[in-house]
């Protein structure tokens, strides 16, 4: 809470109370079978209550990694529009499933986009703003209330809201101009994903985040920034739990041990602008790959590969 009447001016008061709570497990925490202790244990094999040990798992749900880019869009900006605004997000954290409906994780972010627009003899120029922080974020997991949650769906999707502190730099008028300060941001978005293999997952993430920005006590500036991400999610579990396959039949495989391969893709890549005139703006289509090889076997092959990339240089 902040008591002070002046608004330009933050400091934290503290207040002291009491809070009642009801607890819920996710999972089922008293088990007859799985945690039943050595005074219930029975040392027949046929009718054990414990299929394996007394010791339970360190962690019951995997730690995850999540890797995510994709483009920028700054709100309330001077003079220019929302797609006028077009920058770069990029973000990785690492987190923990506490239970199939609720996770945890924490991570780096930095973002780069247009915030003005302004004209100066006969040229309209462009400034950017940057930010480069670390975030906590809260995910929810709406399909995870299943009792026997199934980690390996082909689909499924996150909900997620956080908050984030760090440094912002601003360019203003003048070639290599510019001042910095620390800003604080809340966050909320989706992140949808798709399984690509076992513990492995394509996600996409829109996002939206009011970010603050401040210099010392008085000075405040409001910025929104939306995004849209598209990464990786790479789940920690047991190597026995990964390599469980079931297959039918050998129809079910998906990939040849020995053959060739090609792949071709579109991309959007993170160059950084600090100063430029107007006419040197974002392209949507940045970089091309194209790729082709043999696999020798299901572990080892060979690849060649070949990409482009353009950005229009507006000031050097």
């Amino acid at each position: 809470m902040n008591l002070l009447n002046n608004p330009g001016y933050s400091d934290p008061d503290f207040s002291y109370g009491m809070n009642l709570a009801y607890q819920w497990y996710f999972n089922q925490q008293i088990s007859t079978r799985a945690n039943a202790g050595v005074f219930k244990k029975r040392f027949n094999n046929d009718l054990r209550w414990l299929a394996d040990t007394t010791k339970a798992g360190f962690l019951r749900f995997p730690m995850f990694f999540d890797y995510g880019f994709g483009p920028l869009f700054v709100g309330k900006t001077a003079n220019m529009s929302l797609a006028g605004s077009m920058g770069f997000d990029a973000s990785a954290a690492m987190g923990w499933w506490m239970a199939p409906a609720i996770g945890l994780r924490s991570g780096i972010h930095i973002t780069n986009g247009d915030w003005k627009r302004s004209v100066h003899g006969a040229q309209t120029l462009t400034y950017l703003v940057g930010t480069a922080g670390l975030n906590i974020d809260f995910l929810f997991n709406p399909l995870g209330f299943k009792r026997k949650y199934n980690w390996d769906a082909p689909f499924g999707f996150n909900l997620f809201a956080g908050y984030e502190m760090g440094r912002m730099k601003k360019a203003i008028y003048g070639v290599g101009n510019s001042y910095t300060g620390r800003y604080t941001s809340f966050r909320l978005g989706t992140q949808l994903w798709m399984r690509l293999a076992n513990d492995l997952r394509l996600t996409l993430e829109p996002s939206f985040a009011p970010l603050q920005h401040y210099n010392g006590n008085l000075e405040r500036e409001r910025y929104d920034e939306y995004s849209l991400k598209m990464g990786l999610s790479v789940l920690f579990r047991d190597k026995r739990i990964r390599d469980k396959v079931e297959l039918k039949d050998s129809s079910m495989v998906r990939y040849l041990a020995r053959g060739f391969f090609f792949g071709a893709g579109l991309g959007w890549n993170n160059t950084v602008w600090d100063y430029r005139f107007s006419g040197f703006s974002h392209s949507l289509l940045k970089n091309a790959t194209l790729f082709g090889g043999y696999n020798f076997t299901e572990l080892h092959g060979l690849r060649v590969q070949g990409e482009w990339m353009k950005e229009t240089q507006g000031y050097f």
